[in-house]
């Protein structure tokens, strides 16, 4: 009885340590990538970092950046491959889906000034939500649509809301 109780415990303990390195893996940082791996990629391809994620399932690392999205993967060999996906304006509000990832990039002032909360609905009913933290600008946020019980997002719809819980934007795009 005694041996199963410290099995028991050294399982629940094993079980815990490994779902707190797997809650790690979108904490910002690249955990399939070093960073010194994605410091050279954008210092290579003069990127201005917005926001990075990681997504341990698909073992890729996508950059924000003020010029586009890439997306960081390794092939069979090791070697790095990029996908991306470009833009030359900058507009007050980007909406877009690339690969797994839903992004918003908000360089409205007004916006970032009235706006309280964002809200990006799909398809399925499923949505994400967070508040402002407007002291960011531009504003940028990254979700990964890999996480949905449906798996697919369809078309995404984008909801700003003040404080008072009124809608003050809306867009919508095509996945």
């Amino acid at each position: 009885m005694k041996y199963f109780i410290m099995l028991l415990l050294i399982v629940t303990l094993v079980g815990c340590s490994q779902s707190s390195a797997n809650e790690q893996s979108t904490s910002g940082e690249s955990v399939i990538f070093t960073n010194e791996e994605v410091n050279k990629y954008e210092e290579d391809n003069d990127i201005k970092r917005l926001a990075l994620s990681s997504n341990a399932d698909n073992e890729t690392t996508t950059i924000l950046g003020e010029k586009g999205i890439y997306h960081m993967l390794k092939d069979d060999s090791g070697e790095i491959v990029i996908s991306e996906k470009k833009w030359e304006e900058n507009k007050k509000v980007r909406l877009g889906i690339s690969n797994n990832v839903i992004y918003v990039i908000i360089n409205d002032k007004q916006l970032l000034k009235k706006g309280d909360m964002l809200k990006v609905t799909f398809d399925e009913g499923e949505y994400a939500s967070e508040m402002f933290r407007s002291e960011r600008e531009p504003y940028t946020t990254l979700f990964d649509y890999g996480k949905l019980s449906y798996g697919t997002v369809g078309d995404a719809n984008l909801f700003i809301y003040d404080d008072h819980g009124n809608e003050i934007y809306e867009d919508s795009t095509q996945g």
